[in-house]
């Protein structure tokens, strides 16, 4: 899922905050430890097994494990991808399939309706949608995750993003000793792992986009959480004189209208990707719902319609700086 900005503040501490390019965006890791050296060491661990992730999980790397996997190839397979696959499939069944880790098809169609520039039929959509209804893999009983069918189109970006930087975070402060608090921006997808520090994070209005954060629709303050934010209006597909979003609902194959942008904080930044996208796609008070369902876990959801206020889960308000 393509995130938009989260504006931080207060990112003092002892690493100064080091950007490498990964997962298609810039990725900063600040740590804060009892010396300069400690914490050096747990940014540069966290880069290093980010990296190795998306090793794993990259979709525009022929080589990766998971495009391997996409192919049939006869290997062996790696325990993230495996347990990954897992996790994707639990979102697909708990989400009512709003959360499809296997709808590549649809964003290609609707790429290709840009292209010629013609809008395809609700009926074209939603056949193509009832042909991925049921997953080309299912869990095996040696406990893997056996191929049923063409996985050329599985696409774990949605929550992989999130799996990375929370794997990241896991390895930064475990690689030395003395480390307080690490925490990643990944373009959107924000973790934070501490003992009792706060974190001070702006969510961006999407009516008012802003570059300096002046137009924030709140502040947020975490502790060791993550923040997931899914601009619905910012990317999308042009066909004609129509304008789509770029979040369509793997359900009817049609672009998601209702909703503009989607922020949930949760204990870990997969479980807040994966949310960000359900909330996304369910009507704004199922997507609530199926938040406040989930243990740990708050939502904002902004409408598309400028006319009706942001909803939000019941504890939202107590997240707020």
């Amino acid at each position: 899922m393509d995130h938009s900005h989260h504006a931080l503040d207060s990112l003092g501490g002892l690493s100064e905050g080091r950007i490498v390019g990964l997962m298609g965006t810039d990725v900063r890791v600040v740590a804060w430890a009892r010396t300069q050296e400690a914490a050096t060491t747990a940014q540069e661990a966290a880069f290093e097994e980010m990296v190795r992730l998306q090793s794993i999980f990259s979709i525009y790397d022929p080589t990766s494990a998971i495009s391997r996997w996409r192919r049939g190839e006869d290997f062996e397979v790696p325990d993230e991808l495996t347990i990954a696959l897992g996790q994707a499939r639990h979102w697909f069944d708990q989400s009512g399939h709003a959360f499809h880790p296997a709808s590549r098809a649809l964003h290609a169609r609707w790429q290709r309706a840009a292209t010629e520039g013609v809008v395809p039929s609700r009926d074209e959509m939603q056949e193509m949608a009832d042909a991925i209804a049921v997953l080309p893999w299912e869990f095996g009983a040696a406990s893997d995750e056996h191929r049923i069918a063409d996985c050329s189109g599985v696409d774990l970006n949605a929550f992989a993003k999130g799996w990375i930087v929370d794997n990241g975070l896991a390895v930064g402060v475990g690689s030395a000793i003395g480390v307080t608090r690490i925490g990643v921006n990944a373009g959107g997808d924000l973790a934070h792992l501490t003992q009792d520090a706060h974190w001070k994070v702006g969510v961006e209005d999407p009516h008012r986009p802003s570059d300096n954060g002046a137009d924030r629709l709140c502040t947020l303050s975490i502790g060791s959480q993550a923040v997931a934010t899914s601009g619905l209006a910012r990317r999308g597909f042009r066909v004609g004189d129509d304008w789509f979003g770029h979040v369509i609902d793997p359900r009817t194959g049609w672009p998601v209208e209702h909703v503009a942008q989607v922020s949930v904080v949760a204990t870990d930044a997969a479980t807040a990707d994966a949310l960000a996208t359900v909330c996304g796609v369910l009507p704004l008070d199922e997507g609530i719902a199926f938040v406040e369902a989930t243990d740990g876990c708050e939502a904002l959801v902004v409408p598309a319609d400028k006319a009706l206020s942001p909803v939000s889960t019941s504890g939202w308000q107590r997240l707020l700086a």
